[in-house]
């Protein structure tokens, strides 16, 4: 999904990294209480977005991930924090 200026929209971008949680972690806490994101660049909409999961903390309860998604360059077009709850 691209922009008039051929950009990744930053919704999609949102949606794809809380997307990206819950395919890393499949049984990890089934709900998303919380995205805190950082846009750092415009993605570029020519080329697949990569998305990177990394769990900070996985609780019996509670989870905190940082996603990254970034473009071939290897530059990070966004950087998302993702708490998800039981």
């Amino acid at each position: 999904m691209q922009n008039p200026h051929n950009t990744v929209h930053g919704g999609v971008l949102l949606c794809g990294s809380d997307l990206a949680v819950a395919l890393a972690d499949p049984d990890g806490p089934p709900h998303t209480t919380s995205v805190r994101i950082s846009f750092l660049r415009p993605g570029d909409g020519n080329h697949p977005v990569t998305f990177t999961t990394r769990a900070v903390h996985r609780g019996r309860s509670l989870a905190v991930y940082e996603v990254s998604a970034g473009g071939p360059a290897g530059r990070p077009y966004t950087v998302a924090t993702v708490i998800r709850e039981r």
